[in-house]
């Protein structure tokens, strides 16, 4: 689950729907979508007018969360899907300017995608383990990553390739 920044709007994401609920004090319904399935991760973009959800893919046996879905808040519509971690995403957290989205993965990587375009711009590799969490600094130079390899490494996110 998720916030807006405001406060007055909560996303929550589970096995085959996503509710945005745009009055909190009230339980109002603004928008439900179905995905192919849950998400074990969800973020808003800092003006709230952006939903990141990492998105499960049943496939029977197993499940997938290789893709990452933008969803536009004011219609619940969606707008794109990031396409490039080779296992599950763990973590989404957008840059406190909005126009970047940084993944981390299973994959042991963390992915910085352009949010306008759906481009991604840089991977980054160090960790041996799952990418449990993800913030960016106040000023979104400095990216940090948490990891069940037990460690926390900071980017430096202009140097980012």
């Amino acid at each position: 689950m998720a916030f807006t920044p405001d406060g007055k709007t909560l996303a929550s994401v589970g096995r085959g729907a996503l509710k945005l609920w745009d009055d909190v004090a009230t339980g109002k319904n603004k928008a439900t979508r179905n995905l192919v399935g849950g998400t074990p991760a969800a973020a808003f973009s800092p003006d709230g007018k952006t939903l990141a959800t990492a998105v499960w893919v049943d496939l029977g046996d197993r499940n997938e969360a290789k893709y990452v879905k933008l969803w536009a808040v004011a219609t619940g519509k969606e707008q794109a899907t990031l396409k490039g971690h080779t296992a599950d995403v763990w973590s989404v957290a957008f840059s406190p300017d909005g126009k970047m989205l940084a993944t981390g993965s299973e994959d042991e990587t963390i992915k910085l995608w352009e949010v306008a375009t759906g481009k991604e711009r840089a991977t980054l590799r160090g960790h041996t383990g799952k990418v449990m969490a993800l913030a960016f600094s106040g000023d979104g130079k400095m990216l940090a990553s948490g990891s069940e390899d037990k460690t926390i490494k900071l980017w430096d996110v202009a140097k980012a390739k």
